[in-house]
């Protein structure tokens, strides 16, 4: 797998110090870079005092600090390659978006040594599990993107059914890769829905048995990973056929995904925008579905804020369809037309509040108050009296190999016994009423 430039690494994760001018300003520029083409949904709807649309105002920067800060906050938010897309090719004599043209080409050569990675491995997997799929990572860069330059996959992502888990980490072993998380003991206790792993070219791939990974957060949903397999379609990456989920199945996981994960990085919204630009879902079997699973209320949010942010062509029948008069959905979309710095502060988009969403407000609100203790004055506190425990980055407890081969196992047969159909999630209801 190809190294990542070292300029593009000295970017990532840093968030620029700016002050509520600058932060809007740039914000807006990246934004605006990261819309969807002219066409799209508008900014705030018609009877609003805001008929921006997202992407209208595609213009240099005004200051040079503020191109640092672009620059800077266009890899916070994992859109380099896009950014230089839209923007640094025309200014290619400029030193200071070097990084960006390294991240692009970087993103390139990534897809391919990852599209290598399935050929290599899709004859075993497929023996493994003839329902196998790839999510995300390659699929996104190669079918939703189409250009692979301007999205970054870092790993790759494999669902498997869960009695076949064993069986596919065999194949991969056997061509060549390894477990890198190997603390078998601790990995059986948290029951996780995914292992990382080492992959045979190079880099890493998550093996999932779910889409969820923790225990906690599958209960809060009802996803019947049967069903999703069932409905699985075929692709080809640059020649190599490979399944993954359907349209509909696909724009669900990204809004699950990118709310579980805070809703703060641009990207998130950038794959949903993209993903409803390209893929062109049945939307009233996308509410369905939604509702049958006890995701109304987080695609709503989260179609709303690609919408409302990036211009998704989405109708806003479907937002209250999902989640109708909804007060989380009127907040966070109100939030979103109104905070015009928001995306170059993560305090203030409300990533705690989204990773908390549930199937309605009781759930997402009782959720809110569990996690808020432990992630917010908890780590206060160690900090406070210096007891907080610093690792290497990419170590963890389940990096470090506890357990031997019979540990493994218990870890293997407790996957292997997992349903693969619905997870016990909350009690649905026969209709959207009370998402």
């Amino acid at each position: 797998m190809p190294a990542r430039p070292a300029a593009a690494t000295s970017m990532t994760g840093e968030l620029p110090h700016l002050n509520r001018a600058a932060a809007e300003r740039v914000a807006r520029l990246l934004t605006s870079f990261a819309a969807e083409p002219a066409g799209g949904a508008p900014v705030a709807d018609a009877s609003g005092p805001d008929r921006q649309r997202a992407g209208t105002a595609r213009q240099d920067p005004d200051r040079d600090d503020d191109l640092t800060s672009l620059v800077r906050l266009a890899f916070h938010h994992r859109l380099p390659g896009l950014v230089w897309h839209e923007f640094g090719r025309i200014h290619q004599d400029d030193p200071r978006l070097a990084p960006l043209a390294d991240a692009y080409r970087d993103a390139s050569a990534r897809h391919l040594a990852q599209v290598a990675q399935l050929a290599q491995l899709a004859p075993a997997l497929s023996e493994a599990d003839p329902t196998w799929m790839v999510m995300k990572g390659p699929v996104l860069a190669g079918h939703v993107y189409a250009d692979p330059g301007l999205r970054t996959s870092l790993d790759i992502d494999l669902l498997v059914r869960p009695d076949r888990f064993g069986a596919a980490l065999a194949a991969i072993e056997d061509a060549g890769g390894r477990a890198r998380q190997r603390n078998w003991p601790l990995l059986t206790r948290l029951e996780l829905g995914q292992l990382v792993v080492e992959l045979p070219l190079g880099g890493l791939g998550d093996l999932h048995w779910h889409l969820i990974n923790t225990p906690y957060a599958r209960r809060r949903f009802a996803l019947d990973m049967d069903e999703l397999r069932e409905r699985r379609r075929e692709l080809s990456l640059s020649g190599v056929r490979i399944a993954t989920l359907d349209p509909c199945d696909t724009i669900l996981h990204l809004c699950l995904h990118g709310a579980l994960s805070g809703g703060h990085l641009l990207v998130w919204s950038k794959d949903v925008a993209r993903a409803v630009s390209t893929l062109t879902p049945d939307w009233d079997e996308l509410v369905r579905r939604a509702h049958r699973y006890g995701l109304g209320l987080v695609t709503a949010i989260q179609l709303e804020r690609s919408r409302i942010v990036l211009g998704a062509p989405v109708d806003r029948a479907v937002i209250t369809a999902l989640a109708p008069g909804n007060p989380l959905v009127a907040a966070r979309s109100r939030a979103d037309r109104t905070g015009r710095a928001i995306w170059a502060r993560d305090r203030w988009t409300g990533k705690m509040l989204t990773s908390a969403l549930g199937s309605s407000t009781m759930h997402s609100v009782t959720e809110l108050a569990r996690r808020f203790p432990i992630e917010v004055v908890l780590p206060r506190l160690r900090e406070a009296i210096g007891t907080g425990e610093s690792r290497p980055p990419g170590q963890s407890l389940l990096t470090e190999e506890h357990g031997g081969e019979r540990e493994r196992e218990r870890f293997l047969a407790f996957v292997s016994s997992q349903d693969g159909g619905r997870a016990a999630g909350p009690r649905r209801t026969a209709g959207p009423g009370r998402s």
